[in-house]
């Protein structure tokens, strides 16, 4: 189920239930094209004036994806309401193909080389996730992205100067961004230095079913679309004593606003 919720920059936030009231008629365009964003599948969306986050689903350590071109849709669709607000959001393609067990739907032959041929015990089609299948669908989306990002389950440097180095050969001036998992007591502040070093602009950091940006990178509106799937699994919050400590060691780390957190 989507949800929402609405506070201010620089503040932690907890997701609420989506809300039913609409807000006033000088909002009533914005709104209606967050909206549509979440309906064209945005995992999370913010807007300057207040922060108003869109959540898809949760992410899970071993994702399943759609296909390639479905999830080219979905870019695509968000691409064309982002061009058509006056304030246009950064549009960041995140790709969960470095992670990725499965595969929804196999009709698409970009996707070929990554499957085995076998099936799940659900019946989805077993994936190869690779830095490869991640790379080739970064290329992809490219074309309607400001950001091209991918998420792991734990930070390697060598492959994230990896990706860097493929992307930016194609697209010299894209910008990057990763979200990886962290534990508690990692020097968190310096691993993202570093990642900035390499073009990553943009880090956030996973902890079971939530995600935690460190600080807004900019002071523009921002949509976040995910190739994974949303899958019918029980959300289940036992997370909040790390993200707690997260937030106290980044708060502790150089400027920055302090994090804020989307979780399901």
């Amino acid at each position: 189920m989507e949800q929402l919720v609405n506070g201010q920059y620089g503040t932690e936030a907890s997701i609420s239930p989506i809300r039913t009231e609409r807000p006033s008629s000088s909002n009533e365009a914005r709104w209606e094209a967050l909206q549509r964003m979440a309906e064209a599948g945005a995992f999370a969306i913010s807007l300057v004036d207040g922060l108003v986050t869109v959540v898809r689903s949760s992410w899970e350590r071993y994702p399943s994806l759609s296909s390639m071109g479905s999830a080219e849709g979905r870019l695509e669709s968000g691409r064309a309401i982002a061009e058509s607000m006056s304030n246009r959001p950064l549009v960041m393609a995140c790709t969960s193909a470095r992670q990725a067990r499965s595969l929804t739907d196999a009709q698409d032959s970009r996707d070929h080389r990554h499957l085995t041929g076998n099936r799940t015990a659900e019946g989805l089609h077993v994936y190869c996730g690779s830095m490869d299948a991640a790379i080739r669908r970064s290329l992809t989306y490219a074309a309607f992205a400001d950001v091209l990002c991918y998420r792991v389950a734990s930070l390697d440097l060598m492959e994230a100067r990896a990706f860097a180095s493929e992307i930016h050969a194609a697209f010299p001036e894209k910008t990057l961004g990763i979200g990886f998992s962290v534990e508690l007591g990692a020097d968190v502040m310096r691993q993202v230095k570093r990642l900035a070093d390499m073009g990553y602009g943009y880090s956030f950091f996973i902890f079971g079913d939530s995600v935690v940006f460190p600080k807004f990178p900019h002071s523009s509106p921002w949509v976040l679309f995910d190739d994974s799937e949303e899958m019918d699994h029980p959300c289940v919050d036992d997370t909040n004593t790390q993200i707690a400590g997260l937030t106290s060691a980044l708060s502790s780390n150089g400027p920055s606003s302090s994090p804020y957190r989307l979780q399901c």
